[in-house]
């Protein structure tokens, strides 16, 4: 987070003090961008929020947005795996940051599904179910 902070402040402004134009792929980096940004200005979100990020396909409007960016943060190849040459082909003079590449983030390894079964007791509440029990007859 702090190489992200000092690659956003560190973005070469003119005199007029410009605001970099600061591309995410996805609505989280987006919104941590935005927060680390503040009032500087606002980063782009390339992805629409319910997107699906493993296969969405490139508008051109998504590639004149990477063409003027000046700093795309994205998460990476492990999320966003045909991103990255776009990257390179349609945005070349753009900084980017890939999240996961990036020093001092921790790689959590995902847990496998039976891990979760250990603890599913998410209906023994529901046991007591006297409605049904009780016949009139």
């Amino acid at each position: 987070m702090i190489r992200m902070c000092t690659a956003i402040c560190l973005l070469p402004l003119s005199a007029a003090a410009d605001v970099p134009t600061v591309l995410t792929d996805i609505a989280p980096i987006h919104s941590l961008t935005a927060q680390v940004m503040g009032e500087l200005g606002a980063p782009d979100l390339l992805l629409p929020p319910h997107a699906d990020p493993h296969d969405f396909s490139l508008r051109p409007s998504d590639a004149r947005r990477l063409g003027a960016a000046d700093l795309v943060i994205w998460v990476g190849h492990g999320l966003t795996p045909w991103l990255e040459e776009p990257l390179e082909t349609l945005a070349p003079g753009a900084q980017k940051r890939s999240l996961l590449d990036s020093d001092g983030w921790e790689k959590l390894t995902p847990r496998a599904p039976e891990m979760h079964d250990e603890h599913d007791e998410h209906d023994e509440h529901d046991e007591h179910d006297e409605h049904d029990e009780h016949d009139e007859h």
